[in-house]
């Protein structure tokens, strides 16, 4: 049997009833030396590597390595336990996170309305750390963003308040209604 690339083969041996050319038992060939069988090499044609994709903005967390079959310019993966005894690649995670500073970036959505219809409340927005990698924006933590975190919440004043005040019936009339009013009193 020949493992996927770059192994050693060794022809199939069987004991064969002489009657029918049938496969038999071991046993049944026990009383006849075994014949010498000579390993070669086989699937020269290609190799096995532990791959290793380069960590990525904005976490740069080192990724799971990967067994590989490589064939001239051709990749495939297969499964891990064919690439057992390889050594993976290593990548630089201080090197990947200052590529990431300068792609790192504070965005923020428009303040919001005021908490208060008047009086003092607090306006809002959303404020988020963001990273532009390949044309799509990925969203991290924060404490991955350079600078301090902008404001997200400030207070606002909508001017004083007032109270309705009922007064006593008022004076004015006119020819098809008497009306009354309310008046509206600052504080």
């Amino acid at each position: 049997m020949c493992i996927i690339c770059v192994g050693m083969m060794t022809p199939a041996l069987y004991c064969l009833s002489q009657n029918s050319s049938k496969r038999v038992d071991p046993s049944n060939c026990n009383h006849l030396p075994k014949p010498e069988t000579k390993l070669s090499k086989c699937n020269t044609h290609c190799s096995l590597r532990l791959t290793r994709d380069p960590p990525e903005c904005p976490s740069c967390e080192k990724k799971r390595p990967r067994c590989a079959k490589i064939e001239g310019n051709k990749q495939s993966e297969l499964n891990p336990t064919y690439c057992r005894g390889l050594t993976a690649p290593d990548f630089n995670t201080e090197q990947c996170l200052r590529s990431c500073e300068r792609k790192l970036q504070w965005r923020w959505t428009k303040w919001g309305q005021c908490s208060a219809k008047c009086g003092e409340g607090a306006i809002s927005r959303r404020v988020w750390c963001q990273v532009l990698q390949d044309n799509v924006i990925h969203f991290v933590n924060d404490s991955s963003c350079p600078g301090s975190k902008p404001d997200d919440i400030r207070k606002c004043n909508n001017g004083p308040c007032g109270n309705w005040v009922v007064e006593a019936w008022s004076p004015v009339c006119n020819s098809t209604s008497i009306s009354c009013y309310f008046s509206c009193l600052r504080r």
